[in-house]
């Protein structure tokens, strides 16, 4: 009975906002799986730690922050937008189109990647052919796994 009465008044809320779920989401994070087109990279991304404050993942090694990825257009349907700096282009955005889920202090993304030989262009990088993915483990991307821990 209690486990009922306990569902109903969190069905009664109902679903947190994206500002609440992104604030939710604030914390420290590690990769705990990280696999690219296929193949398991998860050890290149050991002793690295992902810093989510007000939207913005920033990249740790050790002490330094080696990079920074902002979550923008971010929705309840599980969709959001990624952008960073394209290093390959000083001066450009890199705009990737994902997908998520969270659960607890689990965050799974599936992140779209440009084919391969497909160069971008403009201020933010939207290369043609990319499109958001619509299951996880799709071609031309990556899924990674992040912990919570902190």
């Amino acid at each position: 009975m209690l486990v009922i009465t306990a569902y109903a008044l969190l069905s009664a809320a109902g679903p947190l906002s994206c500002e609440q779920q992104l604030k939710q989401m604030e914390g420290e994070w590690t990769v705990a799986k990280l696999v690219l087109r296929g193949e398991d990279i998860t050890d290149e991304f050991k002793g690295m730690r992902y810093v989510l404050r007000a939207g913005v993942f920033t990249v740790r090694e050790g002490a330094a922050a080696v990079g920074e990825m902002r979550l923008v257009s971010m929705t309840l349907g599980g969709r959001v937008d990624l952008e960073s700096p394209d290093l390959s282009k000083p001066g450009a955005t890199l705009r990737q189109f994902a997908i998520y889920t969270v659960s607890g202090n689990s965050l799974k993304m599936c992140v779209s990647l440009q084919p391969v030989g497909v160069p971008g262009d403009g201020p933010a990088v939207k290369p043609e052919g990319v499109k958001r993915p619509t299951r996880f483990g799709e071609p031309n991307s990556y899924v990674v796994e992040f912990k919570k821990i902190k």
